[in-house]
């Protein structure tokens, strides 16, 4: 891997106080977003309280993508009416999910935030870019630990495309700030 390339790392969510967050990492993404779209002026206060630097990312709501069967929904504030069922998700070209998009999109305008993530269904495949984007759940439940060996398999993973790594299972903290230790012995040992 070239010296070249960037790599991000960070948590889907607070796992901490927001406050210790910002001290800890350059980089989050808002999940909650994909159950529903929070008060902007929870962007504002998030924005105002986080480093200048300091990126936001998050996931777009899931009335855009996931149909009301999904139990996902459960967590969704409003109701959708049976009746309207066939006019939600799979990114339909709906007056109902135009309106989604609109919160998501002014959601992420009062945030800063650099990158909305579509939860896709898995038969959607990989689209190629400019950079690459890991959602790191687990290998066998949240409840999995990565070791050194994955972290070290993961980082072979990274090439020359600007990367952003965000952990999510239950040692989300540790692991991500396991895996920036490891890319700054790599570069240390390089320098020398």
């Amino acid at each position: 891997m070239g010296a070249e390339s960037e790599i991000k790392v960070g948590c889907c969510g607070f796992v901490v106080s927001q406050k210790e967050y910002f001290t800890l990492f350059n980089l989050i993404e808002i999940q909650n977003t994909f159950y529903q779209i929070p008060r902007l002026q929870t962007a504002e206060r998030w924005r105002g309280t986080a480093p200048r630097d300091f990126e936001f990312t998050m996931k777009a709501w899931q009335l855009i993508t996931h149909e009301p069967s999904s139990p996902t929904y459960r967590r969704l504030k409003g109701k959708i009416e049976p009746m309207k069922s066939d006019r939600y998700g799979r990114f339909r070209a709906t007056p109902e999910v135009m309106d989604a998009w609109r919160c998501t999109a002014m959601f992420a305008r009062t945030l800063g935030v650099s990158i909305v993530v579509f939860q896709c269904p898995a038969s959607f495949r990989p689209q190629y870019g400019e950079f690459q984007y890991f959602r790191l759940h687990d290998i066998t439940g949240y409840d999995y630990r990565y070791t050194d060996v994955d972290l070290q398999g993961l980082r072979k993973w990274v090439d020359k495309r600007p990367t952003y790594l965000l952990f999510n299972n239950n040692w989300m903290k540790d692991d991500a700030l396991r895996f920036i230790d490891l890319v700054q012995r790599e570069k240390r040992g390089h320098r020398t």
